[in-house]
């Protein structure tokens, strides 16, 4: 067995050198530290982490509140273009309606727009502009049911526009395109409630949102009761207008009655703008004239006063409009109000991320300063700690400073990491079996240092008994005992493993069989002990003709089996024939007379690759050895 070299470190006496013991103060005679306790009293985290932990909580309150306030910003725009595209719808149904009654009772266009006093043709309000103000919003097809009934209504402007649509056709498609709209606007508006719920927001915030869901009302409510009652006074429709009349008038009421006490300052000014508008003072007299018809009955006075019929459908248009800016304005009072609170909790949340930033400043340098005496050496002994705990024993000696408490772990600390370092050697002799290395024989300090030296040196007794043991057994199992040569079970694993080995590389192969010609009659004629020697003289023979990279092994009986290393395998004739020759100068005695051997030899020769089966190369061998001695037999007859 071939013996590894272990390093060994020069100044073997400075690594056994005794530990000094804890220094000594001359005046007290033991060096005052203060106590671990004491260090620690002086550092008061607690307190300060409470507050880092309660300012940190409200600083997530103030980011939470600022997301909210932002998205609740973003859910009133929404609602705020939804509204816009009412109006715009509203606006696109005007010129719409206009045209089918005019189709339907049968007028010209002309005729409409001088009544109303509204070029429908080419004004801002005609039906070519209608088209546009359905195909300019994204609420139009931000659901496939709003897109379904924008198509619809566009399907229908087209068909009023050539003169096909009718009243009733006109109003019915209108009206669902109006009721998915504000079917939308209230599941937005519900989708907002359900934020601020979450939010909780300060001031007035859910009074104003309260106000924005009644000022849609009013607005919704104001639309359906101006198309009413213009319906009524020109007597379209029967009794429907009249009753939806009444009831949209009573809701319009109860609407601004329920957002004017709670309406923002914006949404008061566009109030109080509609009420001073000329148009809308107008159109108002009309609803109470429309009422008043329902109550008390009578003829519709539009049939036969076709320009106040107009001047009607004006008013009805400026209404429309100042209601969706009340809306607009409505919203724009909460839009404000949220973004006035995200900008609010961006400030406390910045405030507080500065004072909680300062305070773990503070808190940082007090632990800097008043636990420096302490942490230093922690470090240091945490560190020397850890380069044991990975195994590395080669540590300096640690200083020991800090607390007394840690002083005299240090030099505790320092005993051991000497100690392990001396064993450490002794292991890695051990290890390495070197049981001559001169670290064994130090004795280790301390009661456990003698009891583990008493282990090493019995556990290198044991190696050094247990390595003779061993290798007289792997002698006895892999050499034949006659020739000292490998016995048929090592030699067949040595080839397995070099073909393997040999197919890495594609190198080529050489089995040498080998024979003792004549072994059987001379056991015969003087004896086994003469066969004995026969074929303990054919083994040095076959070492004696090959080189120490060869190999010789003895299968059993008189065959011998000779692997050829790569230098030598493709001259492996040259080989055989050295065998055979050097078999020819051996002689035994037998008997007091000198006799001479001979052996034949058969060779087989492989490029090791894939398909090189071991087995076969010895079968191949073996039967060319059979051949070599036929051929001679045949030479000498």
């Amino acid at each position: 067995m071939q013996d590894k070299a272990v390093e060994r470190d020069e100044d073997s006496v400075s690594q056994n050198a005794p530990v000094t013991t804890v220094a000594l103060d001359k005046a007290t005679g033991i060096k005052w530290r203060p106590a671990v306790r004491s260090v620690l009293a002086l550092v008061a985290l607690l307190p300060l982490l409470g507050i880092a932990v309660l300012t940190g909580i409200s600083a997530s309150n103030s980011w939470s509140n600022r997301q909210f306030a932002q998205k609740a910003a973003k859910d009133v725009a929404l609602l705020k273009e939804i509204a816009q595209a009412r109006l715009q719808m509203n606006n696109a149904a005007v010129p719409m309606i206009l045209v089918a009654s005019a189709n339907t009772i049968g007028i010209t266009e002309q005729i409409v727009s001088l009544l109303v006093g509204i070029n429908l043709m080419r004004g801002s309000i005609s039906l070519p502009e209608a088209q546009h103000l359905l195909s300019s919003s994204q609420v139009f097809v931000s659901t496939p049911t709003l897109k379904a009934d924008d198509l619809a209504t566009l399907k229908l402007n087209a068909q009023i526009e050539a003169g096909h649509g009718d009243y009733a056709t006109a109003t019915a498609t209108l009206d669902k395109f109006a009721n998915a709209l504000d079917s939308y606007w209230i599941s937005k508006y519900q989708k907002l409630e359900s934020d601020v719920s979450a939010w909780n927001p300060p001031g007035t915030f859910e009074t104003h949102l309260s106000a924005l869901r009644q000022t849609y009302a009013t607005f919704d409510a104001g639309i359906y009761s101006d198309r009413d009652a213009i319906d009524v006074l020109e007597g379209i429709g029967g009794a429907a207008p009249k009753l939806q009349l009444t009831q949209e008038s009573y809701e319009f009421q109860q609407a601004s009655q329920q957002f004017l006490p709670n309406i923002g300052a914006s949404g008061l000014a566009a109030w109080n703008k509609l009420n001073r508008d000329p148009h809308v003072q107008v159109f108002n007299q009309v609803i109470q004239n429309a009422l008043k018809l329902v109550q008390n009955g009578g003829p519709a006075p539009f049939l036969t006063n076709e320009k106040a019929a107009g001047v009607a459908v004006r008013g009805a248009i400026y209404d429309v409009a100042d209601l969706s800016n009340l809306v607009q304005s409505a919203a724009n009072d909460l839009v404000n109000q949220a973004n006035h609170e995200a900008s609010v909790a961006k400030e406390d949340f910045i405030l507080e991320i500065v004072f909680l930033l300062a305070l773990l400043a503070f808190s940082i340098g007090g632990v800097l300063i008043v636990g420096r005496s302490l942490t230093k050496p922690l470090q240091a002994l945490s560190g020397a700690a850890l380069k044991i705990h990975s195994g590395d024993f080669d540590l300096e000696e640690l200083d020991d400073a800090g607390p007394k408490e840690v002083a005299t772990t240090t030099e505790a600390f320092n005993v051991m990491s000497t100690t392990l370092k001396a064993v450490e050697r002794k292991t890695v002799a051990l290890a390495e079996e070197d049981l001559e290395h001169a670290d064994l024989s130090h004795p280790l300090p301390g009661k456990t240092g003698a009891a583990l030296q008493a282990a090493v040196d019995q556990l290198a007794k044991r190696i050094k008994e247990r390595e003779e043991q061993r290798q007289q057994l792997y002698e006895a199992a892999t050499h034949d005992r006659l020739t000292s040569l490998l016995n048929r079970a090592a030699v067949f694993d040595y080839l397995t493993t070099n073909v393997t080995e040999r197919r890495k590389s594609g190198e080529s192969v050489a089995v040498l069989f080998v024979d003792i010609d004549g072994l059987k009659p001379l056991n015969d004629e003087y004896g086994h002990e003469a066969g004995d020697a026969a074929i303990k003289a054919t083994g040095e023979a076959l070492v004696e003709a090959t080189d120490s990279c060869d190999v010789v092994g003895r299968l059993g009986g008189d065959e011998f089996l000779s692997v050829l290393c790569p230098e030598h395998s493709k001259s492996g004739a040259e080989v055989s024939e050295r065998m055979r020759a050097q078999v020819a100068r051996k002689t035994i005695t037998a008997n007091g007379k000198s006799v001479s051997l001979q052996a034949s030899v058969g060779i087989a020769l492989a490029e090791c690759d894939a398909s090189t089966d071991p087995m076969e190369l010895v079968k191949l061998a073996d039967q060319r050895m059979y051949e070599a001695k036929r051929a001679a037999r045949v030479a000498r007859s």
